[in-house]
C-alpha cells in the first residue's frame, strides 16, 4: 500500500459476532487495515452515514434487513458514494448474487471466506484505487490548467461595454458580446477595439474543432488580427476596403504556411467609422451579419463571402459598405447559436435568431443585456441539452446624436 496514503478503511457486515471476528483476523494479516464492524443492516447504513469507508464486506442473509435491501436503500447507481461493495453469503444461490451485482456490488465471496480469495480481491481493489487516485491528481491539475487557460481566454474578448465617442465628444455608439464555450475552453472569439485614425475594428470568428487545439489556434489568430490591425491603420480613414483585405491577407499568409493539417477560422471583419457611420466588411467563410434598424425590423447583411482563412495562400473576399442609421445594431454571431438545436430537434436557425431579437426589441435593453438575453434565451431552448458548439454574439449599436 502506498505509504502516503490513508489506510484503506474496510467496513465487515455480518449479524453473527464469530464471522465478523473471522475476518477481522483474515484481514490483520493480509494488511494493515481500518477494520470497523457493524452487525446489521440498519448500524452499517447509520456508520455509512458518519463514515466514508473504501470497502464494504456485506453478507447478504442477516434478520431484520437483509444486504440486498441494504443495497436498495443505498441506491448506488444514483448515489455519489464512492465505496466498494463485496457481497459474503453462504448461498448459492445464483439469482440472489446476480440481483446483489445489478444493485452495484462489485463482487461475490462464497462463505466459508477462503483467505487467498480474498488477498486477491483486495490486491485487486487497492491496485485500483492507487489507480484512482493518480487518475483523480492528473484530473485536478487539467482542470486546474483548463480554469487558468479559460481564464486567459476569457480575458482576450472585451468583457465590459465598450461606448466610443465622436469628435464632438457624445457617445456614438456602443459594443457588447459574449463567449460561452461548449467546454472548459472554446474556439470562438470577438474582438472589437479603436485604432490610432479614430475607427473601429468589429472581428468575430470561429476556429475549426472544439475544446483546447481550437482554442490554442484561435488565440493565435486573435493576437495576429490585433497586431496586423494596427499595423494597418494608416488607410482607414481614406480606403477601408483596402485596408480590411490588406489586414485579413496577411493574417492569411501567416497561417497558411506550413498549414499540412488545414487549420482555419472563418472570419468576419469589420471597419466602422463613427464620424459618418460607414460600415465596410468582409467575410471569410462566416455567418452573415445581422442588421436591426431603427423600427426594430432584422435583416441579413447578405455577402459573397470568401475561403475561412488559412485554408488557402491567396486569400480573395468580396468587401461591401453601408451607411448604418441611428439607432440600427449590428449583430455579429458564430454558427453555435443557428446550430443549437431545440428540444424538438430543429436548428434555431438564421431565422430563429433575427425572431429573438425581434421579441426583444420592445423592451428597450442596454446593449449589453440584450447580449445576454438573447445568449441565454438561446440556450433556454433547450433545457434538456446544454449547447454543442460555443455561444457567441457580438453588437454594435448605433446611438442618435441628433437631439
Amino acid at each position: 500500500m502506498d505509504s502516503d496514503m490513508p489506510a484503506y478503511k474496510i467496513l465487515i457486515v455480518d449479524d453473527i459476532e464469530n464471522n465478523r471476528f473471522t475476518l477481522d483476523i483474515m484481514l490483520s494479516v493480509l494488511g494493515e487495515f481500518d477494520v470497523d464492524e457493524a452487525e446489521s443492516g440498519p448500524e452499517a447504513l447509520e456508520k455509512l452515514e458518519q463514515t466514508t469507508y473504501d470497502l464494504v464486506l456485506l453478507d447478504i442473509m442477516m434478520p431484520g434487513m437483509t444486504g440486498i435491501e441494504v443495497l436498495e436503500k443505498l441506491d448506488l447507481a444514483t448515489s455519489s458514494l464512492n465505496t466498494k461493495f463485496i457481497v459474503v453469503s453462504a448461498l448459492q444461490d445464483m439469482e440472489i448474487i446476480v440481483k446483489a451485482l445489478e444493485l452495484g456490488a462489485l463482487d461475490y465471496l462464497p462463505k466459508p471466506i477462503e483467505e487467498a480469495l480474498l488477498a486477491a480481491r483486495l490486491k485487486q481493489l487497492l491496485e485500483r484505487r492507487e489507480a484512482d487516485e493518480e487518475l483523480r491528481k492528473n484530473k485536478e491539475r487539467i482542470d486546474s490548467d483548463l480554469k487558468k487557460a479559460a481564464d486567459i481566454q476569457k480575458s482576450l474578448c472585451p468583457e465590459q461595454t465598450l461606448s466610443f465617442k465622436s469628435s464632438s465628444g457624445e457617445i456614438c455608439c456602443e459594443l457588447a458580446g459574449s463567449m460561452q464555450p461548449a467546454y472548459e475552453v472554446g474556439g470562438d472569439f470577438y474582438d472589437y477595439f479603436e485604432l490610432p485614425d479614430g475607427n473601429i475594428v468589429v472581428v468575430i470568428a470561429d476556429a475549426c474543432g472544439k475544446g483546447a487545439p481550437a482554442a490554442i489556434y484561435a488565440s493565435r489568430v486573435h493576437d495576429l488580427l490585433r497586431m496586423v490591425a494596427f499595423n494597418k491603420a494608416s488607410e482607414t480613414k481614406s480606403n477601408g476596403e483596402e485596408s480590411l483585405l490588406a489586414m485579413l491577407t496577411a493574417v492569411n499568409t501567416i497561417l497558411s504556411e506550413n498549414n499540412d493539417a488545414c487549420w482555419f477560422v472563418t472570419t468576419w471583419a469589420g471597419i466602422y467609422s463613427p464620424e459618418d457611420r460607414v460600415l465596410t466588411w468582409c467575410s471569410a467563410g462566416h455567418c452573415d451579419a445581422l442588421l436591426q434598424n431603427p423600427d426594430n425590423s432584422v435583416e441579413p447583411l447578405s455577402i459573397e463571402t470568401g475561403l475561412p482563412i488559412g485554408l488557402d495562400e491567396m486569400f480573395s473576399a468580396k468587401v461591401d459598405s453601408r451607411i448604418l442609421s441611428a439607432g440600427s445594431k449590428l449583430h455579429l454571431y458564430t454558427d453555435g447559436i443557428t446550430e443549437h438545436r431545440k428540444e424538438d430537434g430543429d436548428f434555431v436557425g438564421e431565422d430563429g435568431l433575427i425572431q429573438l431579437f425581434e421579441k426583444l426589441a420592445p423592451k428597450n435593453l442596454s446593449i449589453k443585456d440584450n447580449v445576454k438575453a438573447v445568449t441565454d434565451s438561446v440556450v433556454g431552448l433547450n433545457s434538456k441539452q446544454p449547447p454543442e458548439d460555443d455561444i457567441t454574439l457580438l453588437s454594435l449599436s448605433v446611438m442618435d446624436t441628433s437631439s
